[in-house]
């Protein structure tokens, strides 16, 4: 799986589990609701990870590239 195909995965499952929240929250079992409100926060909290984890090499790539210039 790609970068791109996993982080398209993970905000499939974060709209799913979106929709999911806001029908427990609908519906009234307070439980329920907040299971899923924690849900919505783990896959973000995911996704979030993913993409600083991938920033980091493009980062890092581009400061290995100045730092060789200037020497």
């Amino acid at each position: 799986m790609t970068f791109q195909q996993a982080v398209d995965a993970l905000r499939s499952r974060i709209a799913k589990a979106e929709s999911e929240r806001d029908a427990w929250r609908a519906a009234g079992p307070q439980e329920k609701y907040v299971e899923a409100y924690f849900m919505v926060e783990a896959l973000e909290s995911q996704l979030d990870q993913r993409l600083r984890d991938h920033a980091v090499p493009v980062e890092a790539e581009h400061s290995s590239a100045s730092t060789g210039d200037s020497a």
